[in-house]
């Protein structure tokens, strides 16, 4: 069996192939409650997608994921999840350095010679 759901606020669906086991076990479950055996999977799939975040790549940094996953054996999601950090990182450290450059510059250190001075 097929199924399909609508993504969260989108004209965008995901297609599900359910086993024919799993589908019986979804029949008795949705007859036990008294719901429609399509809501009770589409309630399933919004469960498990629930907390996840489905990005779209353009094909050619799909490309470059999937090669650099092959080369150093890791997986792309783990490379993906480690560039988010490394960004989100880098974004903190502007933010940071936006507030402190100027409170710094108004006592008189604006280099890294002058840092070295206060702090030794």
């Amino acid at each position: 069996m097929v199924s399909k759901a609508r993504t969260k606020g989108k004209n965008k669906f995901i297609t599900i192939r359910v086993e024919q086991n799993i589908l019986k076990q979804v029949e008795k479950i949705a007859k036990e409650k008294g719901v429609e055996k399509s809501n009770l999977i589409r309630q399933a799939i919004q469960n498990y997608f629930g907390d996840k975040t489905v990005l779209d790549f353009p094909p050619s940094i799909k490309e470059h994921l999937d090669r650099l996953s092959q080369e150093t054996g890791i997986p792309r999601d783990q490379i993906v999840i480690e560039a988010v950090h490394k960004y989100l990182w880098k974004v903190r450290v502007e933010r940071v350095k936006e507030k402190l450059v100027p409170a710094a510059r108004q006592k008189g250190i604006v280099t890294e010679e002058d840092v070295f001075r206060r702090i030794s």
